[in-house]
C-alpha cells in the first residue's frame, strides 16, 4: 500500500515516495483540501487557458463531467468516457497521517488495509474475488494529507463494485482476526519499505527533521511502537469520524451515461447521513501556524545515518511552499530544470558529464497541502563521500540560477508538463485522478486548466527570482545513509 506523498504530476517526484499496494515503489502524486459544497445536478465544462503551448495544444482536451453534492455532503463526480466499455473509479477521503494524534501514528495506513478486510455484507477477501473474477485492477494509497481508493474494470462490473464500494465506505466490520493479522503484516511492511530500506530512511530522516515538532514529521506507516500497540477501538473511532459522506470525493469516469447514473450514486452513496464530527478534528490539524518550520535554515545542517548502502545516498532540503502558492508553480519547474530529467542542468553536471560524482541524480519538488520543500537526491559513485561532495554541491550553487534557468531550459519542461498533463486525458483512471485531486483540494474539478495556464505564464526571470529567494537565502539540510557511517545507539522512536 502507498504509504507516501503523491503529486498531481507524475514525473515530478521520486520513485521512493509512493508505495502502491502490493508492488513495489513508484513515482508519485501529493494533497488535498476540503472541496466545496453546491446541490445543482448540471454539466461543467471549464474554460481553456489562453496562454500559447509552446508548440502544442493551445488548450487540454476538452472535459464535460456532471458533478453533484448529495445532502448527505458526499461529492459525486461522472466523466462520460465512451471510447470503451471500461471504467474507473477514484474515492478520496480527507484523512492522511498528519491528522493523526499522538501514540496512533499510522491509524489512516492501517484503516486503509482494512477497508480490504470485509465489511457488512461482504466477507474479507471478496472485494479482491469480485475484482479479479472480473478482469479488473485496484490499488490503495495513504499519504501525508488524504487517502485514496481507486478501481478499473468492464462496464458490466460497474453496478457490483459500487454496492461493495459503499459497504466499505459505510458498514466496515474492522474483525478482529483480520485486525491482528494485520498488525503483523504492516510491521512487516514498515521493515521492507522503511527500517532495512537505505532509501526510505534517506527520505524519512529528511522529513523527520525538517519538519519536527509539526504533524508532517512522523512517517505515514506510523511508529514501530504506535503500531505495535493501538487498539481497534482506535482505528474505529478513525473510521467512524473521518469516513465521513461529507468528507469523501467520489470520481468516475467511463463508458456511462451520467445522467442514468447519477441517480444511482445517490441512492448508494447519498443516503447515509453525516455525523460531521471530522470538521472539528480537521479544524484542530488544518491551522496553518502547525506547519511553519521550526528548523533555522540560515547555516548548513548534516546527519549521517548508517544504513545497509555500499555507495553513499544523499539528500539535500531547501525550504519552500505548499501545493497552490503562487510561487509553487515556479518552483515545479525549478526542480525539472535543475534535476528532472537526463538533460537537466544538475543531472549532466554531476552524473553524465567529465569525471561525475555520482551515479544517479534527481531534484524534485516536495509540495503538500500545508508545506513544501525542494529536495534534491542521488548516489555517489565508489570512491566518492558524501562530506566531500556536500562541499562541492553548495559552491556549484553559487550563480547557479543564472546559469541553469535559460529560456531553452524553461520550454522544454513547460513542454513536459503539458505532455504528463495530456497523457492523464488518454485513460479513465488518468481523468479520475486528474480531476479528483483537483477537485479535493481546490473545490474545483477544472483547476488543471489554471495550473496549466499559470506554468505556461511562468517567466524565466520568475524561476531565477524563486530559486535565488531558496538556495541563495538558506542553507541546506542533508542527510546521508552509507555502511561505512558509524552506527550510533538510541535511534529514537521510529
Amino acid at each position: 500500500m502507498n504509504i507516501g506523498p503523491t503529486d498531481m504530476n507524475h514525473n515530478k517526484v521520486p520513485f521512493f515516495c509512493r508505495i502502491r499496494r502490493g508492488l513495489p515503489p513508484l513515482f508519485p502524486l501529493v494533497l488535498f483540501i476540503l472541496f466545496g459544497f453546491g446541490c445543482s445536478l448540471v454539466p461543467l465544462q471549464g474554460p481553456p487557458p489562453k496562454a500559447k503551448a509552446l508548440g502544442m495544444l493551445d488548450s487540454p482536451p476538452k472535459l464535460v463531467l456532471e458533478k453533484k453534492v448529495f445532502p448527505n455532503g458526499l461529492t459525486s463526480i461522472l466523466i462520460e468516457n465512451r471510447k470503451l466499455p471500461l471504467f474507473s473509479l477514484f474515492v478520496f477521503v480527507k484523512i492522511g497521517s498528519r491528522h493523526e494524534r499522538p501514540k496512533t501514528t499510522g491509524a489512516a495506513h492501517y484503516l486503509e488495509h482494512m477497508m480490504f478486510k470485509g465489511s457488512k455484507n461482504y466477507g474479507a477477501g471478496e472485494f479482491e474475488k469480485v475484482i479479479a473474477g472480473n478482469g479488473g485492477t485496484h490499488n490503495a494509497y495513504t499519504t501525508k494529507d488524504l487517502t485514496v481508493y481507486h478501481e478499473s474494470l468492464p462496464i458490466n462490473a460497474l453496478d457490483n463494485i459500487l454496492k461493495l464500494e459503499a459497504d466499505r465506505l459505510f458498514h466496515l466490520s474492522l474483525e478482529k482476526n483480520s485486525f491482528e493479522k494485520e498488525r503483523f503484516v504492516i510491521l512487516e511492511e514498515k521493515k521492507l519499505r522503511l527500517d532495512n530500506s537505505p532509501r526510505g530512511q534517506l527520505l524519512f530522516e529528511t522529513l523527520k527533521t525538517a519538519y519536527r515538532q509539526t504533524p508532517y514529521a512522523h512517517a505515514t506507516i506510523g511508529l514501530t511502537q504506535d503500531i505495535k500497540t493501538v487498539s481497534q477501538e482506535e482505528i474505529r473511532d478513525y473510521f467512524e469520524t473521518f469516513y465521513d459522506p461529507a468528507n469523501i470525493v467520489i470520481v468516475l469516469s467511463g463508458d456511462f451515461k451520467a445522467k442514468t447514473l447519477m441517480p444511482k450514486m445517490k441512492t448508494l452513496f447519498g443516503r447515509v447521513p453525516s455525523k460531521g464530527k471530522f470538521r472539528k478534528a480537521l479544524k484542530k490539524r488544518d491551522a496553518n501556524r502547525l506547519y511553519s518550520f521550526k528548523n533555522s535554515w540560515d547555516r548548513p545542517k548534516s546527519i549521517e545515518l548508517y544504513g545497509n548502502s555500499p555507495l553513499p545516498l544523499f539528500m539535500a532540503a531547501y525550504p519552500s511552499f505548499p501545493k497552490g502558492h503562487q510561487k509553487s508553480f515556479a518552483m515545479d519547474l525549478l526542480a525539472q530544470v535543475l534535476g528532472g530529467s537526463k538533460s537537466s542542468y544538475l543531472s549532466q553536471k554531476y552524473v553524465h558529464g567529465a569525471k561525475p560524482p555520482l551515479g544517479s541524480f534527481q531534484a524534485f519538488h516536495y509540495d503538500m497541502e500545508k508545506s513544501g520543500l525542494l529536495l534534491f537526491t542521488g548516489q555517489l559513485l565508489k570512491g566518492k563521500g558524501p562530506a566531500a561532495f556536500r562541499r562541492r554541491f553548495q559552491k556549484d550553487l553559487k550563480g547557479l540560477c543564472h546559469k541553469a534557468v535559460s529560456v531553452r531550459a524553461v520550454e522544454k519542461v513547460k513542454n513536459q508538463y503539458l505532455t504528463g498533463y495530456f497523457h492523464s486525458f488518454e485513460t479513465n483512471s488518468g481523468l479520475a485522478e486528474l480531476v479528483g485531486l483537483r477537485e479535493v483540494l481546490y473545490g474545483d474539478p477544472f483547476y488543471f486548466h489554471r495550473e496549466l495556464k499559470r506554468y505556461l505564464e511562468t517567466t524565466p526571470d520568475q524561476i531565477k527570482e524563486v530559486c535565488r529567494e531558496t538556495l541563495e537565502k538558506n542553507s541546506p539540510l542533508t542527510v546521508s545513509v552509507w555502511n561505512k557511517h558509524r552506527k550510533k545507539k538510541g535511534k529514537g522512536r521510529q
